[in-house]
């Protein structure tokens, strides 16, 4: 989706709030998305929301809060907030273990920390940092 695609999103989502709840804002839709995607340091600004759904210059939607968004339309649509959290792990990343194809990975890819790799892996312990194909050989037996 691009940007004004994601903006007429939110816009729409805050209006169809604002329709059966008339003491929804902008704080609670900055308050809802960030609650989705987890965010660490708090929820949007309503300023910030506004700006966005208005197209304001200089006020893009951003990666994380478009994650949001899809989360919170699959939820409004009938998904568990488990389900909507849920992303298809992109292609080339590795696994720690050989899985049938279609299946379901719990985790997040992350970059293995040899210098110079490049490598993208979905671990099975989160304090792994290289990807089987790094991984110290005294290991790997």
């Amino acid at each position: 989706m691009d940007q004004e695609e994601l903006r007429q999103l939110l816009a729409e989502m805050y209006a169809e709030h604002k329709e059966l709840d008339p003491g929804y804002s902008y704080a609670k839709v900055g308050r809802d998305l960030a609650k989705m995607i987890g965010r660490q340091e708090g929820p949007y600004t309503k300023g910030y929301i506004y700006a966005v759904c208005k197209g304001q210059k200089g006020y893009p939607v951003s990666p994380e809060l478009a994650d949001g968004l899809r989360r919170l339309g699959a939820v409004q649509d009938g998904m568990t907030e488990f389900q909507a959290k849920l992303q298809a792990v992109p292609s080339g990343v590795l696994s720690m273990y050989e899985v049938p194809s279609g299946a379901v990975i719990m985790g997040q890819a992350r970059l293995c920390a040899t210098t110079g790799c490049g490598l993208r892996f979905v671990s099975d312990n989160p304090r792994r940092r290289f990807c089987p194909k790094c991984r110290p050989a005294r290991i790997r037996t």
